[in-house]
Parts: structure tokens; sequence; C-alpha cells
């Protein structure tokens, strides 16, 4: 059952994980220069970061945003994505100074408490944690039938102990006391820039889609994921079983 919960866990914040790199992956390119060709213009557009550079044209599509427009008054790009409308403005050295400053400052526990309500953590958790009791018992009842059998325990009472047994397993897992620790772990390792990021994945239709369909997707995930640790927990036991054998005879 430990090795059940740890996998839980562990799926918790892969999921979480990912939505973070999702999130990061929408942020927007940096506009380093403007050629003028006539009455034509391209743009040097770089990934934050640095990783991917090009050279674009209206119409064409960087990053995963497309170039809808330029505005010369003020050296800007309109860019689309999705649902999503941004603009981007030529960067010079003093601002790419400003920038870094900014891309390093810490987060503090406030803003990433307010990301977490953004992301409707307190349901998307509490939704997950009924999902993870269900397979938590589902998994108690098949390790427990044999001995429950010989104890002679009816039906009813069964259900009820499992019951009982699944709530003792997640009192600590409730989304009032985890959400404080998510704050403080996502300060401590997010940037203040970083956290905006993610807030804008969030606050498109997409990143909407994403937190609400959590709790189904962890539901499918655990329905995959526990009868392939239920079938490895025979030969687990086995394992522990002949090794207690082999220590007490070799005494």
């Amino acid at each position: 059952m430990i090795t059940s919960l740890r996998l839980a866990l562990t799926t918790l914040l892969a999921l979480l994980a990912t939505a973070t790199y999702a999130a990061e992956t929408t942020l927007l390119p940096e506009l380093r220069g403007i050629l003028a060709t006539g009455k034509a213009h391209r743009f040097a557009l770089v990934t934050p970061g640095g990783d991917q550079s090009r050279w674009c044209s209206l119409g064409d599509t960087f990053a995963g945003w497309k170039l809808e427009e330029f505005r010369a008054g003020t050296d800007s790009l309109v860019l689309s994505q999705s649902s999503q409308r941004a603009i981007v403005a030529l960067r010079t050295a003093t601002t790419a100074e400003g920038e870094t400053a900014s891309a390093t400052a810490k987060a503090t526990v406030a803003e990433a408490d307010a990301l977490l309500g953004q992301m409707q953590f307190d349901a998307m958790w509490d939704a997950i944690v009924v999902e993870q009791k269900k397979g938590m018992v589902t998994a108690l009842r098949q390790q427990t039938a044999a001995d429950f059998k010989r104890a002679g325990l009816r039906p009813e009472e069964i259900d009820t102990l499992l019951g009982r047994m699944g709530d003792l397993l997640v009192a600590d897992l409730q989304s009032d006391a985890m959400r404080q620790d998510f704050a403080r772990i996502y300060a401590e390792v997010y940037t203040k820039d970083e956290l905006a990021g993610v807030a804008a994945f969030h606050a498109t239709a997409a990143g909407e889609a994403w937190n609400r369909k959590q709790p189904e997707v962890q539901q499918r995930l655990m329905q995959v994921l526990m009868p392939r640790v239920m079938q490895g927990m025979p030969a687990a036991q086995k394992l522990a079983t002949d090794y207690v054998r082999e220590r007490a005879s070799a005494k």
C-alpha cells in the first residue's frame, strides 16, 4: 500500500510539473531586430533563453506564435497563439538589462498562492484526492480480502472499514494544507517572470481546460497504473518472504 501511495503522489507531482512545462512553452519570443527591405520587413525573433532564433516575415510562425501585424510607430509585433494575442516590442540594451534583473527576481509566496488560485488548485486537488482514495480502497480490498473473509466480516462491515482506512490515508492530503506547501515550494523554485508565464497559460482557454480535466486524467492514469502495481505485488511479497527465510536459516 505504501508503494501504491508513493506512486500516486509521484503521479500528482508529475502532472503539476507537466502543467508548468506546458505553460513555460507558451512564453513570448523576444524581438531582437528589424530589417526593412523596401515595403516589407523581416524580424529577428529569439525564444527566451536563446534556444531558437530566426528571421521571420509577417504570416510566419515562430515558437508557436504567428506574426500577425507590424506596428512601425512603436517598433512592435502583434503575435497570436490559439485564442491569445500579444505585443512584443524591439528590445534595446537598456530594456534587456532591466528584463534580466526581473527574470532573476524571486517570486513571493503570495504570488505563488495567487497562481494556485488561478489554477483552481483547491477544486482540482480535492477531486484528484477523491480519485486517489478510490484507487487506494480498491487496492486495500484486494490485499485484505482473505483476512477479512477469515475474520467473518460482513460486506457492509468491510465497506465501512475500508472507507475509514481510505480516510486515514488521505487525511493529510486535503487542499487547505497542501496549498500552503505548494505555494512555498513554487516561491522557492520559480522566479517572478516564470510564474507570470505559467499564469499567462492558465489564463487561456487551453489552460482552463487543462485544470478542469486533470481529475479525469488522474482517474484514467490510476486505472492504468494500479493494476500494473498490483500485478507486481505478489512477486515483491515473495521476494521479502524468501529473504527473511534465507536470513533465518543462515543464523
